[in-house]
């Protein structure tokens, strides 16, 4: 999404083309402010950001850790028992056919 400086300086540019007046491109120190500005957007985003969501705790860092080692956990266990109930399908019908 172009930053709504540039796009009223593309405004200008037409305007002046239009006109038949200079066309030249804005001065290196436009470009300067403009990233200033930008920066300090993005900074003024980011406070906000961690104004909302507030300080991070040790103990918060650690329940999260847990909840993942614990989602981890249980999956690994679901797959290892799926393939256990897998081997044992295999096994029995194996047996199956041999009896046959």
């Amino acid at each position: 999404m172009a930053h709504p400086d540039s796009i009223r300086a593309f405004g200008r540019f037409e305007a002046a083309r239009a006109a038949g007046a200079s066309t030249s491109t804005p001065p290196v120190e436009w470009f300067a402010g403009r990233l200033k500005r930008r920066a300090a957007e993005r900074a003024a985003r980011l406070e906000e950001a961690r104004a909302a969501r507030g300080p991070i705790s040790a103990a918060s860092v650690d329940a999260a850790c847990e909840a993942i080692r614990t989602t981890v956990s249980r999956a690994v266990d679901e797959a290892c028992a799926g393939g256990e109930r897998a081997d044992i399908e295999r096994w029995n019908a194996a047996a199956k056919r041999r009896r046959q």
